[in-house]
């Protein structure tokens, strides 16, 4: 993996979570600060990270789940057992604008995004009395934008932004790009994108994007962290394959929790899912063990910590014949969709349990993430 610019955001040892705006509001920044280079610097250094006041003490990081029906967030609290979850409950977003209709974010070319530079503003009407429009029933992805929105991306590829503040929804992103994470840098939350082995950087406040690093021949990005700072990328090969990680300098770490798991099926992954931790010092991943023909036996699913290599989680969470499609971990908790030919099921899993969600309520679950700052009231729900 190379790196073409110099990154913003927290490195490996700077940890990103724990420091949260407090402003529901993102700011603009002048252009040139999209390139991460404030005057005076040098472009060869990094910048460093805004000064944030810590994350509310006893905000427990909600789970969103994306299903058939919509966007819907599980509310949790500390203790243990099934009653530390809410009941899930779908959000109310803003309905898309009619194809007739101008839509900020679609001047694009092959590898920027520009639009105008107008930020969301306040909507005191939407704060008293939540504009409940519809729900979007398509999306497969959806990330919290780290000032109380949402970011989420369609079957049909388009990424859009619902801010906090309640202002009109936009599209962002690269036209044709994965939606892989959001971090934040430079007082301002990005979309973390990937299209064609290129990894975008884009800003939401003014859709400007910019390449930030680009994958080498043979290689998959499997997430990133939120923080920036951390990669997690998969190297094929015709036997097995592997996975690598590289911090935000574009260096490759030096500790590999997969070195030790080899191949019991030439061909045949032994890594499934993996996930980062927000701050890029975790990661959570899940193993495949088959049987001798080569059908899946069991899933088990691990973490650690990649500064050390200590073990955080370690716990059987598939049998044959399931299959985990979607993972998120938040560096203590894991939340992962768990599907069979009878079900699909979110499972949340932590170092003293592991809790099946009832979202029966809300749809078929496609994809899971956590929500690291509360959601925005204007949501409702």
């Amino acid at each position: 993996m190379a790196l073409l610019l110099p990154t913003a955001c927290g490195s490996l040892g700077e940890p990103y979570l724990g420091s949260f705006p407090t402003s529901s509001t993102p700011q603009e920044q002048d252009s040139a600060l999209a390139t991460g280079i404030e005057d005076g610097q040098d472009s060869t250094s990094e910048s460093a990270v805004a000064a944030l006041p810590p994350r509310p003490s006893d905000y427990v990081p909600s789970i969103v789940v994306i299903t058939d029906a919509g966007i819907a967030v599980v509310d949790r609290s500390l203790g243990t057992g099934i009653d530390r979850f809410d009941p899930a409950r779908l959000l109310a977003l803003q309905p898309e604008p009619d194809a007739t209709e101008p839509v900020e974010g679609i001047t694009t070319t092959s590898t920027s995004t520009t639009t105008t530079t107008t930020a969301p503003q306040e909507n005191d009407d939407v704060a008293d009395e939540p504009a409940v429009l519809r729900q979007e029933s398509d999306f497969t992805h959806a990330k919290d934008d780290l000032f109380g929105g949402l970011v989420a991306q369609k079957i049909d590829g388009d990424v859009l932004w619902f801010p906090g503040t309640g202002g009109e929804l936009r599209r962002v992103g690269v036209d044709g790009a994965e939606l892989m994470e959001i971090g934040y840098s430079l007082g301002t939350p990005e979309a973390l994108t990937q299209r064609a082995g290129q990894i975008f950087r884009t800003r939401l406040v003014d859709n400007e994007s910019l390449v930030f690093a680009a994958l080498e021949p043979g290689e998959e990005l499997l997430d990133i962290s939120s923080a920036g700072g951390v990669v997690a990328v998969a190297v094929s090969d015709p036997q097995c394959g592997s996975v690598s990680f590289y911090s935000g300098e574009g260096m490759k770490l030096a500790i590999d929790p997969f070195d030790t798991l080899g191949c019991e099926q030439p061909g045949r992954p032994a890594v499934g899912g993996v996930a980062m931790s927000p701050d890029g010092e975790a990661v959570a991943y899940t193993v495949i063990s088959y049987r001798e023909d080569g059908v899946e036996l069991a899933t088990e699913l691990k973490a650690v910590e990649l500064t050390s290599g200590a073990e955080i989680l370690s716990v059987p969470i598939g049998n044959s014949g399931d299959v985990i499609e979607s993972i998120a971990f938040d560096g203590i908790t894991a939340v992962l969709l768990r599907r069979s030919s009878a079900t699909s099921e979110v499972v949340v899993v932590d170092a003293v349990s592991s809790e099946v969600l009832d979202v029966s309520a809300i749809g078929t679950p496609r994809a899971v993430s956590f929500a690291r700052l509360p959601l925005s009231p204007n949501f409702g729900g």
